[in-house]
């Protein structure tokens, strides 16, 4: 049996509800104005946001390469469910179970292939970056 609220008592959840939702939104993140220096503030404002600050060309060829491992992985999703479409619907049919099976053999296989690519890129560009944030620390701590 549902209970009917009396005034006061919409008013008052009224009210609560209003101050959670204006505490939810106007709840605010770790100050950074503290910080002195006003680019190092931006740098991490946009660490925080998820925001990439990076323009180099190893970046930019890993935002490429992101781009093409993710349209690879999209094909190879369209032919696992083309591959079980294809096995469900074959009813028994040797010859459609047996390219169903192909299908799906090859779409294994590749999504091996695409991993084993993203996996090997990764690693490389982190080494990569790797040298290059110790060069960049070297020759700043050396002037």
């Amino acid at each position: 049996m549902a209970r009917n609220f009396s005034y006061p008592e919409k008013i008052f959840s009224g009210i609560l509800l209003i101050i959670i939702i204006l505490g939810l939104v106007f709840y605010s993140s770790p100050v950074l104005g503290a910080n002195s220096n006003p680019r190092e503030a931006l740098n991490i404002a946009a660490k925080q946001a998820g925001i990439q600050t990076k323009n180099s060309l190893g970046y930019s060829l890993g935002q490429v390469f992101q781009k093409i491992l993710g349209v690879l992985g999209l094909i190879l999703l369209v032919l696992f469910i083309i591959g079980g479409i294809t096995w469900m619907t074959s009813e028994g049919n040797a010859e459609k179970l047996k390219k169903a099976r192909g299908l799906l053999i090859n779409a294994i296989i590749g999504l091996i292939i695409v991993l084993v690519s993203y996996t090997l890129v990764n690693f490389v560009a982190q080494r990569l970056q790797e040298v290059v944030d110790t060069e960049q620390t070297q020759q700043t701590s050396g002037d």
